[in-house]
This record gives structure tokens, sequence and C-alpha cells, in this order.
């Protein structure tokens, strides 16, 4: 097949066990570009086995940077902005061919994403569908900072696709939580540099109130057993990073 003039940019670090399955799903576009934190397992050993995706490794300095980086690097205009993660379904892969080839109104498009978690597709508890804005065109889009990941906007016209993107972001409970203490502190520190402020009633009630609108109100109660667990984990997660916002508050 001829590749597309489209860009996919990615930043990993030490995904062996995703970075092939992700590799493989962008076949069709004509850039791809890697950049790696300076992997310890197989990461770069699996990526020379794609001889046509340009690699570099950079020290890590932060979502924003290593994805500003990679966005530096990429020439053609149409980005897809990928993790290293993540796949791409079928009927999308399909849906951005289309859409590069031939779309002339968009700035860009947001993609459903179905989660993965500990086994499972999750679809419900509010975390699908989550449309992302991953396809975009580079001239007609900025790039802001966040306490965890970027995030690119445009003044343009907005598409949606309904393909998805399958997002294996945790393999097991003891990841899940390894993300949860790094996640929750950057958020903290986030909340506390743009002013906002705990209340000490909040740390108690906020647990509650994510388990209640996850679990019964997104009908997360519907993802069996693995549904409950997330939803009890989302409710630590609040809590986490409430408590941390006030420890860092009392410093």
């Amino acid at each position: 097949m001829n590749k597309i003039p489209l860009s996919v940019i990615i930043i990993c670090y030490n995904e062996e066990k995703r970075i092939e399955e992700c590799l493989s799903s962008i076949y069709f576009a004509s850039e791809i570009i890697v950049v790696d934190s300076f992997s310890t397992d197989r990461t770069m050993e699996i990526l020379k086995q794609f001889p046509e995706i340009i690699v570099f490794q950079k020290e890590w300095k932060g979502y924003y940077e290593q994805k500003l980086f990679a966005l530096s690097k990429a020439s053609n205009d149409w980005i897809l902005n990928l993790d290293a993660d993540e796949s791409l379904s079928i009927r999308l892969q399909k849906e951005i061919i289309d859409v590069v080839l031939n779309d002339q109104e968009h700035s860009g498009f947001k993609i459903p994403e179905q989660p993965y978690f500990c086994g499972k597709f999750i679809r419900h508890s509010s975390w699908y569908p989550q449309y992302n804005f991953r396809l975009f065109k580079k001239s007609e889009v900025s790039m802001d900072e966040t306490g965890i990941h970027e995030s690119f906007r445009t003044n343009g016209k907005i598409g949606k696709l309904s393909g998805e993107f399958f997002h294996f972001s945790y393999e097991n409970l003891e990841d899940y939580m390894d993300k949860l203490n790094i996640y929750t502190t950057l958020e903290a520190i986030e909340r506390i540099n743009r002013g906002r402020r705990i209340k000490y009633y909040h740390i108690p009630t906020k647990f509650i109130q994510t388990f209640i609108r996850m679990y019964i109100l997104k009908m997360g109660f519907l993802d069996g057993l693995e549904g409950f667990i997330l939803c009890c984990l989302s409710g630590f997660y609040e809590f986490s990073k409430f408590i941390k916002q006030k420890e860092n508050e009392t410093k």
C-alpha cells in the first residue's frame, strides 16, 4: 500500500510489551517519529526492527517537552499523536486514511478511546467513550502544558471519528498503583500552582462522590469485578490527590 502524508509522533520509555503492536497499526503513515527516554528494556531492540522509523533518544523532561520535541521533527502537516501503549482499530485506520487524503474542512479530529484495565476493555464508568483530540493539522494547532500531559488546541473546525484506538494503560493493579502515585503527585502540585484550595471535608467526601458517580450513575457495575475495582481505585485516586495537596500546602 502507498503511504499517506501523515506523521505519527510517539514518546516512550520501557514499552517492549506494546510498542510493536502500536507500530504495526500505523503501517500506512509516511513518517513515524519515536522519542525514547533511554529505555532499559527491549524497546530500542524492537524499534530497530522497523528501519523506516525515525528514532530519537532524549532525556525525560516531562510529557510536554517530549511531545513538543517530537512534533518539531514532523515534516507532514497532518499529525497523529499516539502513545506507545496505544494502537488503532481497523475501522480507525480506514477513517484516518480517508481524512488525510480527502478532508479539506477540518483542522483536526477527536477519536474515541477504548481503555483496557486489568485484563478487560472497560465500556462504562465514565471511562468510555472519551474523545481525545489526536489527529490534527500541525499548521492549525498550538500546544499547551498541563500538570500531567500535554494538550493541543485549535480555533479551527474539529470533527469526530467513530473508529476507536485501544489504550493498554494498565497491565495490572501494581501498574495502576505505580502510575496513581505519580499522577496524583503531579495533579496535587498543579492544583496548588493554580491557587485551587482544598477544604478538609473534601477529602473524605471526594472518594464517595467519585465511586457513586462512576459505579452507579455511569453504570460501572456493568463492567463486572473489574468495573468495581476501577471505581474503588478511582475514588482512592481523588482521595490521594487531595491528601497530597493538603500535605504540600502545610509544608
